[in-house]
């Protein structure tokens, strides 16, 4: 009985160390989840069909300043004014948004240069994000003054998962 009782728990241990080894498909949760729903953590996303929600609209204030408030994860900034920076001088846009959460959050920008010279190179020459603030910096490697209402674009991806 007692070798019964032995054979089948060692039979039973076996068993589940065999089912331990067996590869799954189950999603790795790395050690920053925290707890949000995650089926889809590892799956592949078609990029050209996301749609964060975007704001398309004139800034507000100069040609070297620009702001604009705009709740959405993505925007669409028409510059002010012409933008006139050359020689690598610089201009910002400051987006105020509660979609900028946290450090580790990205930020994704681009400029249209929407007519510019031909002879500018606008460009974003950087972002900073804070809690609630997006800071975008153009500058100008040409002597050439783009003389033309840039567009920027600029979309936000939080960190962790966003269900």
């Amino acid at each position: 009985m007692k070798r019964a009782l032995a054979g089948g728990i060692l039979l039973a241990l076996l068993g589940s160390v065999a089912l331990a080894l067996i590869a799954t498909n189950s999603p790795i949760i790395g050690p920053t989840e925290t707890g949000e729903w995650s089926a889809m953590q590892q799956q592949v996303v078609d990029v050209a069909r996301l749609k964060p929600g975007m704001t398309v609209a004139t800034a507000g204030g100069s040609a070297s300043a620009a702001t604009l408030t705009a709740n959405t994860a993505a925007i669409a900034a028409t510059w002010p004014a012409n933008l006139t920076i050359v020689s690598d001088a610089t201009a910002t846009l400051t987006w105020t948004t509660t979609k900028a959460q946290a450090l580790g959050d990205g930020v994704l920008c681009t400029l249209d240069r929407n007519g510019s010279a031909a002879a500018a190179v606008p460009f974003v020459a950087g972002v900073a994000l804070t809690a609630g603030q997006v800071v975008v910096t153009l500058s100008n490697s040409s002597a050439t003054s783009p003389a033309a209402a840039v567009i920027v674009y600029c979309m936000i991806i939080t960190q962790g998962n966003g269900n």
